[in-house]
């Protein structure tokens, strides 16, 4: 471009900036009101059978050229130089939350603890609803949860897989739908109970669905 590598920082910085001040509003990537948290869970629950679902949450590691000094920083565990774009998305893929350029050696749980989506959600500002019931037969109110991979961790508000070496029939019936889209030890007692609740949910009459009892046993 004929101009000198700080110039050139400096207007793609410029430019991200005003992108984002412009269009983030337009697209509502803003903190959600518990109203729409609501219409978000109701989406998660007519499309994939989960409910009280306020979004899935993953990290992808973005390829980059090794910087210039830049050592280790940038190298992942995959073996190549990379930045995260980290994301939380809702029943149909769209984001409602993005971080991106934190170094490829962190992992997804140690992006997400200093993104300010994981600061807000630590904090419990992030305007989530009241718990509700979820089945008419229990007196059990379930907290609104975030799913997530094993690489975060268990949280009343966050969901993510049992370790498959601890999977019995019942609670791999549970797995199946958190897998549609090793739990730590730190983990609140509460984290596990919000998990075990759910799983009773999905083995229940009302929770269950047809092609479940089949794909816990593959």
């Amino acid at each position: 471009m004929r101009i000198g590598a700080t110039t050139a920082r400096e207007i793609i910085n410029e430019t991200c900036i005003a992108i984002w001040e412009v269009l983030s509003p337009i697209y509502s990537m803003t903190n959600p009101t518990p109203e729409k948290w609501r219409n978000i869970s109701e989406k998660f629950e007519k499309l994939w059978n989960y409910p009280n679902v306020c979004g899935s949450v993953d990290g992808k590691h973005i390829r980059i050229q090794q910087l210039y000094h830049g050592g280790s920083a940038y190298y992942n565990y995959k073996n190549y130089n990379s930045i995260v774009l980290q994301a939380v998305v809702d029943a149909e893929g769209n984001f409602l939350f993005v971080d991106v350029g934190e170094a490829g050696r962190h992992s997804d749980g140690g992006v997400f603890a200093t993104s300010n989506f994981g600061k807000n959600f630590i904090e419990q500002t992030l305007n989530l609803p009241q718990p509700r019931k979820i089945d008419p037969a229990k007196e059990i109110e379930f907290p609104y949860i975030f799913l997530a991979d094993s690489a975060y961790s268990l949280n009343k508000n966050m969901m993510k897989p049992f370790a498959r070496s601890s999977l019995t029939e019942m609670i791999n019936v549970e797995e199946c739908d958190v897998s549609r889209e090793p739990t730590r030890a730190r983990a609140s007692r509460n984290a596990y109970q919000v998990r075990e609740n759910f799983v009773d949910y999905f083995v229940s009459p009302i929770g269950s669905v047809s092609w479940q009892e089949y794909m816990a046993r593959l």
